[in-house]
């Protein structure tokens, strides 16, 4: 079993996506000889969009709504290539349209009560910096489909339980092993390749928290932990 984890330049354009795609396909055909087969995805958000969400936050809190606005239409355009260029199934597209756009709401709504409050607390910064890799799982998920391989997005919120420790929360293993072998080994007996959100993990309540910048390392440490993969790779 591998845990394969793809940085932001590693899904930060067409091709990037298409090389993961040979990469992930090459990994699982290799895996389904081996005794214990099966392959885990960690995605970052898209190369740019995680600086993109905190500037936008920080720019709320100062009464710049503009600038909300402004990021919003970037990451609409910057996953909607993506997504006009791989995804054919009409259905498959307009469900990955649909999540995008409701993940690009949240945004606004986020940004609009940081701009009422004049305030980004910790919690509100996690909020917002974790909807990169929230929108772009469902999207790699789908490309893969789109290139033949069984694969489901999985968001790190149900799966990964952390401290309340907004901004660089640790995990609590104890749970989130429980709840990962739960959600993924079920999957990957029935050979779906699971793409899980990077970064982003949730406290006990469900409230969502980071893993502090570049936790998309760490959480395929904590996936590979959890499943006791025979080896994490760190692709980027």
């Amino acid at each position: 079993m591998l845990v394969l984890k793809f940085g932001g330049t590693s899904v930060g354009s067409i091709d990037a996506f298409a090389a993961v795609c040979k990469i992930v396909t090459d990994k699982v055909q290799q895996q389904s000889k081996t005794k214990r087969p099966g392959v885990v995805v960690v995605t970052s958000a898209m190369s740019g969009v995680t600086n993109m969400l905190i500037d936008a936050a920080q720019k709320s809190a100062k009464g710049n709504a503009a600038t909300a606005k402004e990021a919003i239409a970037t990451l609409r355009q910057k996953h909607m290539q993506v997504i006009d260029h791989f995804i054919t199934n009409e259905a498959d597209r307009q469900s990955l349209i649909d999540h995008l756009e409701t993940k690009l709401s949240d945004l606004d709504r986020i940004c609009g009560g940081i701009a009422v409050l004049g305030e980004l607390t910790a919690r509100g910064n996690d909020l917002v910096s974790g909807l990169g890799e929230r929108i772009n799982a469902p999207i790699l998920a789908g490309v893969l489909r789109s290139q033949g391989i069984t694969a489901q997005a999985v968001d790190a919120v149900e799966i990964v339980v952390t401290d309340s420790v907004f901004g660089g929360a640790d995990p609590i293993m104890e749970l989130t092993g429980h709840r990962s072998r739960a959600k993924l080994l079920p999957m990957l007996d029935r050979g779906v390749v699971p793409v899980v959100t990077g970064f982003v993990g949730a406290t006990i309540d469900g409230v969502p928290t980071t893993l502090s910048r570049g936790g998309s390392d760490y959480s395929a440490g904590i996936i590979g932990t959890a499943l006791e993969a025979d080896e994490i790779q760190i692709w980027t």
